[in-house]
């Protein structure tokens, strides 16, 4: 389990965020309840490339964070968010164009998905430290691609950068539920751990930072939470590292209290307690990964 950019951020993420976040995560009890990624999410990355190919960043938007380190290298906020005792997530589309082409605020921004540079992108992501990996599939939509056959593609690559660096590489793969995930996703190319979404974004993310009339009047409702629940219902697929994705836990965010919390039918109510520190936790369970 852990906390991703998405929800609170948008596309607007950036190392400042992702250390604050971080530190709290590490700091409000929320690590000793079992939240242990941090996973940075679209916007990180602009679309460009170098001259070999190799991911380039804002080194702005991705300064160094200690003396020694080079701004716009994204080891720099994995090495922080290691220096926590947490795990650092990344996130990619299986496309050629990602979810930026359809930003949630800001300019839109094309080429930023992998395909063409698997290998390549997935050794990267591993170098740099990062050892959970969030696949989106706006690109793969956009081309009509086949979810099985490209995320088989990306899954070998993984292997194949996890051969190399010798870290583990947690493979999320987010294609909405739109091509029946459960039934080709389990173990997909003989990877031994991936999470699949089952179904569309809970809510669309609430920037309060942005205060604009588009994110003001968005909120989370009891429909949502249901309708996540109700997409998610594929047991038969799910065991020992192998996990449905209903996407966030999206506990304190506007319109999501206690009172709502308290109309949830009791199979759904039950599965979230409060910690020790007064944080909604999930009870941990072997091998626990983030919901999104």
């Amino acid at each position: 389990m852990g906390w991703n950019s998405w929800n609170s951020f948008a596309n607007i993420v950036n190392s400042q965020i992702v250390q604050q976040q971080a530190k709290a995560l590490a700091s409000n009890g929320m690590k000793e309840a079992g939240y242990e990624y941090v996973v940075i999410d679209e916007g990180w990355w602009l679309g460009e490339r170098d001259a070999a190919g190799n991911i380039t960043v804002d080194a702005k938007q991705w300064p160094a964070i200690k003396p020694g380190q080079k701004n716009g290298d994204m080891a720099n906020i994995a090495d922080y968010i290691h220096s926590l005792g947490l795990k650092a997530g990344i996130y990619t589309d299986a496309g050629r164009d990602g979810c930026s082409m359809y930003p949630d605020s800001g300019p839109k921004y094309m080429n930023t998905g992998s395909e063409g540079h698997y290998e390549q992108d997935f050794l990267q992501f591993s170098k740099w430290g990062f050892d959970y990996v969030k696949v989106d599939w706006c690109g793969g939509a956009k081309e009509k691609r086949s979810g099985a056959v490209q995320y088989a593609r990306v899954a070998r690559a993984i292997r194949r950068a996890e051969a190399i660096t010798g870290r583990e590489l947690f493979l999320s793969i987010c294609e909405w539920g739109s091509q029946n995930p459960w039934f080709w996703a389990p173990g997909v190319a003989g990877i031994q751990s991936t999470v699949w979404r089952t179904g569309g974004d809970i809510i669309p993310p609430v920037v309060e930072s942005l205060h604009d009339p588009e994110h003001a009047k968005r909120v989370i409702t009891l429909k949502n939470v249901l309708d996540s629940f109700e997409a998610g219902m594929h047991p038969e697929a799910q065991h020992t590292g192998y996990y449905n994705d209903l996407d966030m836990v999206v506990m304190s965010m506007r319109g999501m209290t206690h009172a709502l919390l308290g109309q949830l039918p009791q199979d759904i109510g039950h599965t979230a307690v409060l910690s020790d520190h007064g944080h909604l936790a999930f009870p941990r369970r072997p091998r626990a990964r983030p919901l999104r």
